[in-house]
């Protein structure tokens, strides 16, 4: 039997998978391998995802893409399932580029983004016709070199500028440019490349809830795209990420309306600007594609009570599990719940802020060695997982009844 310590509406489904995980782990272990920690990707939500995703944005705008962050999970199988939505990817990093193209992208479906990039990745993606979004002005120096220097292109190259939205006078992010500044870089490409493709990149993330303040800045970033298309240029808008649910399986419904609003709201705002049939409009879908996915196993190393604090140290902590702002997890316990005790959980990492979940209701009796499952971890949990005293998370890909198992990128 297993405990499950959230009443959402997906919990039975994902009560199935962590019992199917917990089997697999014990199958293995009973072989005389030791798995855990081990991330279970099912690859056919992942199928499912992004599928909804890709038709939701194909609908809404014609000509428009999606993207898919590697950062997020660059596992190949993951990766794959994806493209074969017809979804892009998205890469912030030499070698995240070059997998993409490993992974049979074609250049001109790959999205260079990032505050850091490479003068070689500058210059590579936009010769092989990648989208490239400039953060800051020495990055559009070194697109205007590579863009002098190049033969005639088969396309026009496609260059992007993020903007750095301030609203009510707040900075919403250390990264990208303003007006002023992507004005300047807009004059500086063209007078090195006419026939360019110029657009916005639009990239808040968590920096700001979504709402009036995202509608805000996506009504700035149109503007200026709007300067960019009156000059009689072909433009793109690339509106980010941070709006999609990043759950469709707690209350499919309810996420899906969500998705319906505000990307509706995205088409309403682009349309007093831009002529939308000559502007396609790109989004980087993350987080809603992978994250319900995931499902990580662990194995409680000790249980610490003390009439302050109660601790329970299990063998899954911020090496295994993304780590930051707002991130929390839901757990499940392989041992029967038929009463509880709230209990921080506390990772093996040798330092007092290796909490990865807090007040988690506990079965009473849970001892070392006893499973848990955390769930929704698809995303990011990969891209930031690192090695900690020799103890490494297993990565497995369910594909039906296939088993399979990955190794990191």
């Amino acid at each position: 039997m297993i405990s499950l310590t959230s009443s959402d509406r997906g919990a039975s489904m994902f009560q199935r998978e962590a019992a199917e995980a917990f089997r697999i782990v014990k199958k293995l272990e009973g072989r005389g391998t030791r798995v855990e920690p081990a991330l279970f990707i099912n690859l056919a939500r992942v199928r499912t995802n992004a599928s909804r995703v890709a038709n939701l944005w194909a609908r809404t705008f014609s000509g428009g893409a999606a993207f898919f962050p590697y950062k997020t999970n660059s596992t190949r199988a993951v990766c794959q399932a994806i493209r074969s939505a017809h979804i892009g990817a998205e890469v912030c990093s030499d070698s995240e580029f070059r997998l993409a193209l490993r992974d049979r992208h074609n250049a001109r479906n790959i999205m260079v983004n990032g505050p850091a990039k490479s003068h070689e990745l500058i210059a590579s993606s936009i010769l092989q016709g990648a989208i490239v979004n400039l953060d800051n002005l020495e990055e559009v120096r070194i697109a205007c070199s590579t863009l002098r220097h190049s033969s005639a292109f088969t396309n026009s190259p496609r260059i992007g500028f993020r903007l750095r939205p301030v609203i009510n006078t707040q900075q919403l992010s250390v990264f990208g440019m303003d007006r002023d500044q992507i004005l300047t870089a807009c004059r500086m490409v063209k007078d090195v490349c006419k026939d360019a493709s110029l657009g916005i990149h639009l990239h808040l993330g968590l920096n700001a809830p979504i709402g009036n303040c995202f509608a805000r800045a996506l009504n700035d970033a149109a503007d200026i795209a709007r300067c960019f298309q009156s000059s009689g240029g072909k433009t793109f808008v690339n509106v980010g990420s941070g709006f999609w649910p990043p759950d469709w399986s707690t209350n499919r419904q309810q996420a899906v309306e969500s998705a319906l609003l505000t990307v509706g709201m995205i088409r309403r705002v682009l349309r007093k600007h831009l002529d939308l049939e000559n502007s396609p409009v790109y989004t980087e879908p993350g987080e809603t594609l992978i994250g319900d996915a995931g499902v990580l196993v662990g194995r409680v190393m000790s249980v610490k009570r003390d009439p302050r604090r109660n601790v329970l140290v299990v063998d899954t902590g911020q090496n295994v599990l993304r780590n930051g702002r707002g991130w929390q997890f839901d757990v499940i316990f392989e041992r029967p719940a038929r009463r509880t005790i709230r209990m921080d959980l506390k990772g093996p990492l040798c330092y007092e802020t290796d909490i990865v979940a807090s007040g988690v209701p506990v079965p009473q009796g849970t001892v070392r060695g006893d499973l848990l499952a955390f769930l929704r971890c698809g995303a990011y949990s990969v891209a930031t997982a690192f090695d900690w005293s020799g103890n490494y998370r297993r990565l497995f890909v369910r594909d039906g009844r296939r088993i399979l198992e990955e190794h990191r990128r």
